[in-house]
């Protein structure tokens, strides 16, 4: 064997590829990245060998730790094995029988996570998007191809999905060019790997390509999450030329160097979105590169000595480009996330030994999202892959801050914390508050707050199969849930104040709960809507649009707030009559140059309010033993009606009622509920996710085949 292979110079570019500079942060991806080599070595030794226990098991591994990366290895691997010399028609459909059932079997063993978690994914909201047209691209080729340059920055996140990370080292593409000139190589292969590359190339481009690619799903800020796998197939051919360099005319070298440094200089002209240096440094490296192939073709210097100085060249230029990108990046201060953890988790042991109800408890400003989940809070907000698309629409409209797979505690009102029963909420000194909680207490930097009306897990309500809320605001659906649910009045009262607008690098229109705007400059755009209150209030804001960066508020022209309030119900406040009240809309830069941004107030009753906390604590579950995925109570109903919970709906959820199965509903498409009578009921909710059961058998066959396979091969 070659020193370059014990050098393994290759390993080094691929796990310091700018993908994994840019994409390191995203731990949960990083498993499957790992295991790819491993993968794609066990199919050589499935093809090779006829022994497919290495490829099972790596796979198995990939798919167990992360299903959305691991559908991508899936879908590269069927990419593989048609890339690959096969000796014959025969051996290639032989072994792809074999290639077919040993992926069955991997996939078989991690049945009890893929089962469930396909179930999950076919309710989230990205399951009913509609494909992309196929013509639709993103860009420009050469920019793309321009991220292979050295010393380019790393995409960590970014708006415009046209983004990749795609450097890996220098040498590899110029022996990719040098690779077409060899005559080792077969006419056939060179035509399937320029196939594949450019499908590749295609696919970072194609908005329907990249929706495949993502598993039916938009990037959302992270592009082109299956470069990685294009990075190991420049890596891999890039290995297999430079081991026949001594077999390749000198001449053909010189043009695979002449075609490099053209493609620079074209890209320059083109494009030129990088610093002269880097094209420079770029085309340096490959005369170098160029230099050193050429002496050894022409047998200057033996092949042990090339092999030190070519993989030395190449970590060291690696490695310059690992440093220089991990300073653009940037680190996480571990302290600005984590130094107070120990102070959130003696406050809610305090919590716990005072209070050992049910109860949620949530955060006023999370600096990272899901930290509820981190601090073990049995919290309202939640973002991840799984989460119902019914639900993120419910909260949407209930006034919630949600994204396409995610919804914050954000935007709530006294109702809502109500319903979700949130009895604490807890906050940083200095966190911004404009939710209507009482403070009780202080444990070292970390405030505590009560609201003075949870509701319990469970209540029972009025039929609501009739509350709907289609193309409501967030006020028109809680006031519908409360006339539905209690028979009650409105909570909210929407006012149309006289309103003032002024506008910076655009024009605005104001409109009938809405504002109109069209930009006169890219950048730097903002919209600022004035109005005096005509009365007392307790004043509420819908604010959505698109293309908004963030929103200002003001309160008699001074600023009391500046965040990101434009997804969600906003409580400004309760202000006497006479007060200015300010709404400064800021617009991200280079976006569409017309739309619209909705603005809606209304105004919150009190008193109309405890009139309708009072008829739903009428008849609540009394909750006398819980456990993740469990609750039991009573419930003791003075007529028959719904319960309504404030669990979201899952299909796992099985409800028992005086030890008797009944059947669930979706209360508004999201929420668990089901039918109860009039009197008093022992009350069971047990959860197991849908697909689990027959996930879990499926992976004990796929087990047991495989721990046959080992026996097979042991005989």
């Amino acid at each position: 064997e070659t020193l370059i292979e014990d050098l393994g110079y290759d390993s080094v570019a691929y796990a310091f590829s700018n993908f994994v500079i840019g994409y390191y942060w995203n731990i949960m991806w990083m498993d499957c990245i790992m295991i790819l080599p491993i993968v794609v070595l066990g199919l050589e030794k499935l093809i090779k060998e006829d022994d497919g226990r290495l490829y099972v098991i790596s796979l198995f591994y990939g798919l167990f730790c992360n299903y959305y990366i691991g559908f991508m290895l899936c879908v590269f691997l069927v990419m593989w094995y048609l890339l690959y010399d096969h000796k014959s028609v025969k051996s290639f459909f032989v072994q792809g029988i074999k290639f077919a059932l040993c992926s069955v079997v991997a996939g078989a063993m991690g049945a009890i996570i893929l089962m469930p978690a396909y179930l999950g994914i076919s309710n989230t909201a990205s399951a009913h998007i509609v494909l992309p047209e196929i013509k639709t691209m993103y860009g420009s080729f050469v920019k793309i191809l321009e991220t292979h340059m050295y010393l380019v920055e790393p995409i960590t996140n970014q708006v415009d999905d046209s983004g990749t990370n795609l450097y890996c080292g220098i040498a590899p593409l110029l022996l990719l060019i040098i690779g077409l000139f060899s005559r080792k190589i077969p006419i056939k292969n060179k035509i399937k790997y320029v196939v594949v590359l450019a499908f590749f190339v295609v696919s970072f481009n194609n908005e329907f390509l990249n929706y495949l690619w993502h598993g039916c799903h938009n990037q959302y800020g992270i592009p082109n999450r299956f470069a990685f796998l294009y990075i190991f197939v420049i890596l891999a051919l890039g290995y297999e030329i430079v081991v026949m360099l001594k077999t390749i005319d000198k001449w053909y070298m010189l043009s695979a160097v002449i075609i490099f440094l053209s493609a620079i200089i074209y890209s320059k002209k083109a494009s030129g979105v990088f610093d002269t240096k880097i094209y420079v440094l770029t085309a340096v490296l490959a005369l170098v590169y160029f230099g050193l192939f050429f002496v050894f073709r022409l047998k200057k210097i033996r092949r042990p000595i090339f092999s030190y100085i070519f993989a030395i060249t190449m970590l060291v230029e690696v490695i310059v480009n690992t440093y220089v990108g991990f300073n653009s990046t940037g680190v996480v201060d571990i302290n600005n996330y984590f130094s107070d953890t120990e102070a959130i988790e003696k406050t809610t042991d305090y919590l716990a030994a005072t209070d050992d109800d049910l109860y949620r408890v949530d955060m006023l400003n999370c600096l990272m999202l899901d930290e509820a989940t981190w601090h073990n809070l049995k919290s309202v907000g939640i973002f991840g892959s799984t989460v119902r698309g019914d639900m993120v629409t419910a909260m949407s409209r209930m006034g919630f801050y949600t994204g396409a797979n995610e919804y914050l505690y954000k935007g709530v009102t006294p109702l809502t914390n109500s319903l979700f029963g949130v009895k604490y909420v807890i906050g940083r000194t200095g966190d911004y508050n404009n939710i209507d909680v009482n403070q009780i207490d202080s444990i070292d930097g970390i405030e505590v707050f009560e609201n003075p009306y949870p509701l319990p897990i469970a209540f029972r309500v009025n039929d609501l199969d009739t509350w709907s809320y289609v193309d409501s605001s967030p006020f028109d659906v809680q006031n519908s849930f409360c006339k539905v649910a209690t028979g009650k009045g409105d909570i909210f009262t929407t006012i149309n104040p006289e309103y003032s607008l002024s506008a910076t690098n655009c024009s605005a229109t104001m409109n009938v709960g809405s504002v109109s705007y069209e930009r006169s400059n890219p950048t730097g755009c903002k919209i600022a809507v004035s109005f005096v209150l005509e009365e007392d209030s307790n004043l509420y804001a819908n604010l959505r649009g698109n293309n908004i960066a963030k929103i200002r508020v003001y309160i008699n022209d001074s600023q009391i707030a500046y965040d990101r309030f434009q997804i969600q119900a906003y409580h400004v406040g309760e202000y006497p009559k006479g007060t200015k009240v300010t709404l400064e809309y800021e617009l991200n830069d280079n976006a569409d140059g017309i739309g619209t941004l909705t603005l809606g107030l209304a105004d919150f009753d009190w008193n109309a309010y405890y009139n309708v906390y009072e008829s739903l604590n009428q008849n609540v579950m009394t909750v006398t033993d819980y456990d993740s995925g469990y609750v039991k109570g009573t419930i003791d109903c003075d007529q028959s009606g719904d319960v309504f919970t404030s669990i979201p709906y899952e299909e796992g959820w099985t409800v028992y009622v005086d030890g008797k199965e009944i059947k669930t509903k979706a209360i508004g498409e999201a929420f668990l509920g089901f039918d109860i009578d009039q009197g008093k009921h022992d009350i069971e909710l047990k959860y197991f996710p849908k697909g689990m059961k027959l996930g879990g058998l499926v992976t004990i066959a796929g087990t047991i085949v495989y721990g046959l396979m080992w026996i097979w091969h042991l005989r």
